[in-house]
């Protein structure tokens, strides 16, 4: 169950309820909670799409003063098998990392710019691209800070 402290001291605490998707569940998460919905179809990048969310998530929850242990799924709530793609691979957790890397970076590193270059096998964040045939990938990362770099490294990756 949910448990929050009203403005009056008394303690709240949310009713567990039967769904009618044959799980427990707690009410009140649609009516008095903030509901991001990411859309991944055929074809999409879904860690890409993660990545997106993951900083909206990060923003709302700075922005408002909420604790990562705040952040939940729907299926809290409701019962319903979501977000069913983070579910059916279990990386909702992963995700709660990358949100909790996003506030930390948010945080800590606001006043740094980062950027990546690399063979045709890297995109501009690093990341190697899917598909690639690649034996190996070079990469470099320049972290600055008004404009001085202040790490400016190069990297090999192999792939198996």
């Amino acid at each position: 169950p949910i448990v929050k402290i009203g403005e009056d001291g008394y303690y709240y605490i949310s009713k567990l309820y039967y769904s009618s998707l044959s799980t427990n569940a707690t009410q009140g998460g649609n009516a008095s909670s903030v509901g991001i919905e990411s859309a991944v179809n055929a074809g999409t990048d879904y860690y890409l799409t993660s990545r997106i969310t993951a900083k909206l998530v990060a923003e709302i929850c700075m922005r408002h003063g909420v604790d990562i242990s705040c952040i939940l799924q729907h299926n809290t709530t409701s019962g319903k098998d979501c977000p069913n793609g983070m579910r059916s691979i279990n990386f909702w957790y992963t995700f709660k990392d990358m949100v909790s890397m996003e506030m930390f970076a948010k945080t800590n590193f606001a006043d740094y710019e980062f950027s990546w270059t690399g063979t045709g096998d890297i995109d501009n964040t690093g990341r190697i691209k899917l598909g690639t045939t690649a034996k190996e990938v070079k990469y470099s990362v320049v972290v600055s800070k008004n404009n001085i770099d202040v790490v400016n490294k190069s990297f090999t990756t192999k792939i198996n």
